[in-house]
């Protein structure tokens, strides 16, 4: 008797552990200073770059997730959150899709337009997602802003680092077992950093010559390398994480300075560069904060004296 049976194919999809969701507006230990990031309003000039801020907040979702959202949230009083306005348009910034990543979200918050509607303050953004397992809704919040307008006195002692990532992988912030796949997306990131400073210039030098059989020597190439140092203090963990892996190993590092004493006469404005360092911060037990210096170099690199 012949025997007949039946076979069945179907592909699933293996879904990603539970991400982990931060409340980044209250951080420190009872003892220190709240921590908060200053961002400044130019509404009078809206394209001058220099003076106005904004702030970049993506959701890259993995399989567990849908439906990212956002929302603008001011404080009212003393650790008291009021919600201002889901952020769907362009009404305080950019909202983001993706053609490559579909269940990723994003905002861009143009600080000169929350000043325009709803003037100076502390801000925060709230970061809702829905996991599909049990339904549950995830709420994660970003770091307070201090919304001002724009004076350089304000703005003195305070450094700016945008990055540009041309898509590719980069490290996952919260699990090291996992990589963030940007594709081909393009995804750019903005941050002023309090009691920082980016400057004094040093230049290592390097010069070739022809020698000849007598001992003379000609001199035929004076090559220069620049570095710039900077520094920033009392950063916590979660910022020092994002700056080493989504700044500093971005496809694109601009820096601009906002020091009334730095040297450089006009300082430096969204001067492209490259890190030059270890990322190594000044730890501490018993504190939430650290310290950290690096180098860097400029991106172009012609300061070179060649005979022809």
């Amino acid at each position: 008797m012949a025997i007949i049976s039946e076979s069945s194919y179907q592909d699933f999809e293996l879904l990603f552990d539970s991400d982990v969701v931060r409340d980044l507006s209250d951080i420190g230990n009872a003892n220190e200073c709240e921590f908060e990031l200053p961002v400044f309003a130019y509404p009078t000039d809206t394209t001058n770059k220099y003076r106005n801020d904004f702030s970049s907040f993506l959701l890259p979702l993995t399989n567990r997730y849908n439906t990212p959202e956002f929302y603008l949230e001011v404080e009212t009083s003393c650790d008291n959150w009021t919600e201002v306005a889901q952020l769907t348009d362009s009404t305080f910034g950019i909202f983001y899709t993706f053609a490559t990543r579909t269940k990723w979200g994003g905002f861009r918050v143009e600080w000169h337009k929350v000043y325009s509607s709803e003037g100076v303050g502390c801000y925060r953004i709230r970061q809702e997602f829905t996991d599909i397992v049990d339904a549950t809704v995830k709420i994660a919040y970003s770091y307070k802003y201090n919304l001002k307008l724009w004076n350089e006195n304000l703005a003195d002692k305070t450094t700016k680092i945008k990055s540009v990532i041309n898509g590719g992988k980069t490290g996952y912030e919260e699990n090291d077992k996992r990589v963030l796949n940007y594709k081909s997306e393009i995804w750019e990131r903005e941050v002023r950093l309090p009691n920082s400073f980016f400057g004094f210039e040093s230049s290592e030098f390097t010069k070739e010559y022809t020698r000849y059989s007598n001992g003379g020597q000609v001199h035929i190439l004076d090559d220069q390398k620049e570095t710039i140092l900077f520094n920033a203090k009392r950063l916590p963990y979660f910022l020092h994480r994002d700056l080493k892996i989504n700044y500093l190993q971005a496809d694109e590092i601009y820096l601009s300075d906002y020091n009334l004493g730095n040297p450089k006469p006009n300082r430096y404005n969204n001067k492209r560069v490259i890190v030059n360092s270890a990322y190594e911060p000044k730890w501490n037990l018993y504190n939430s904060y650290a310290s950290i210096e690096l180098q860097f170099n400029p991106y172009y690199e012609n300061l070179r004296r060649k005979q022809c």
